[in-house]
């Protein structure tokens, strides 16, 4: 019976030792793509991205809301609280503005120039 089961076995073994030399292989190509300094770059600069549009978004709030406010109140006549409004509403588009020119776009890099 030992007999008959060597040569499955043997088959098995070679198949397990493939198999561990396939996964060493794949650990060392994870562990050269996390050193690639690229990689980290694009990272953080992806990131840095999200955060401004988020402030993008922030201001694009803002002034939808100083919109509303502002076209509610041109509705009842100009005022003093109308141009109040109004100038609220162009600081938020200002904001806007300064926030869209200090975005980069995606895929450009930080301190270099192409």
């Amino acid at each position: 019976m030992v007999n008959e089961a060597t040569r499955p076995l043997q088959a098995i073994l070679k198949q397990v030792r493939e198999l561990h030399a396939a996964i060493d292989k794949a650990k060392a190509n994870i562990a050269t793509l996390a050193n690639m300094p690229g990689l980290a770059a694009a990272t953080g600069e992806t990131k840095a991205l999200a955060a401004e549009w988020r402030n993008v978004a922030k201001a694009a709030a803002s002034a939808s809301r100083s919109i509303g406010a502002a076209s509610k109140r041109s509705l009842t006549g100009p005022g003093a609280a109308g141009v109040a409004e109004a100038e609220h509403l162009a600081s938020a588009w200002e904001r806007i503005a300064a926030a869209s020119r200090d975005a980069r776009p995606l895929g450009a890099t930080q301190g270099r120039s192409d």
